[in-house]
């Protein structure tokens, strides 16, 4: 092989090279349009407070998100058993992890994201909690035994009540990201914004 074969040979691997990254990260048909893309429903009118479960709806799929009911998997998945003006039970809370009772959840809380008696441990229900957790395939969030408060609220002025039903976002500090409604070839269509999208600062000051 001469040379300018090899050359045209090459110049044709690092082309396939780049058209088959660019099919792998290639955006997703079908995402959210804003990182806001959630609400927690469920409850009386007024402000979302801590330690009260709630259904987490989904914006741009109009569905519930809810866990595995099998702890071994630990998943994410969609509660397809109701239609989208249907609530679902209540399966979520923000925990703020030093307090015992319930209080208004504000705008830029340190908050875990937890489902209460979601598991037997040792013969006793016990919580289950949103985290990342890197995996080999699919977002990298699972829901587990231990937790911490790795999620903010965004979407209002920091420091200002949360009102029930109001679209907020939901950034985890460990991926320094948003999660949101996206398409993806493994497990649930959620994805970090900035895999998608331009990452930028959504809280409001």
């Amino acid at each position: 092989m001469n040379y300018c074969v090899k050359r045209e040979y090459g110049f044709a691997l690092v082309a396939l090279s780049i058209m088959a990254g660019a099919s792998m990260d290639a955006l997703p048909a079908d995402k959210a349009k804003s990182v806001e893309d959630w609400e927690a429903r469920g409850g009386e009118k007024g402000s979302l407070m801590t330690r009260t479960t709630y259904a987490l709806f989904n914006v741009t799929n109009g569905k519930y998100v809810t866990g595995d009911d099998n702890y071994d998997h630990r998943k994410l998945k969609w509660d397809d058993s109701h239609k989208p003006r249907t609530n679902p039970k209540p399966r979520f809370e923000f925990w703020r992890l030093n307090e015992k009772t319930p209080s208004p959840l504000k705008y830029g809380d340190h908050v875990a994201i937890v489902m209460p008696d979601s598991i037997l441990f040792q013969g006793k229900p016990a919580p289950t909690y949103l985290m990342y957790v890197e995996q080999e395939k699919g977002i990298n969030l699972e829901m587990s035994r231990g937790g911490s408060e790795q999620w903010e609220i965004h979407g209002g002025p920091t420091g200002t009540p949360v009102p029930i039903h109001a679209k907020i976002a939901l950034y985890n500090k460990r991926a320094k990201d948003y999660v949101i409604y996206a398409e993806r070839d493994h497990g649930i269509n959620l994805r970090w914004n900035g895999d998608v999208n331009k990452p930028r600062d959504h809280r409001k000051k």
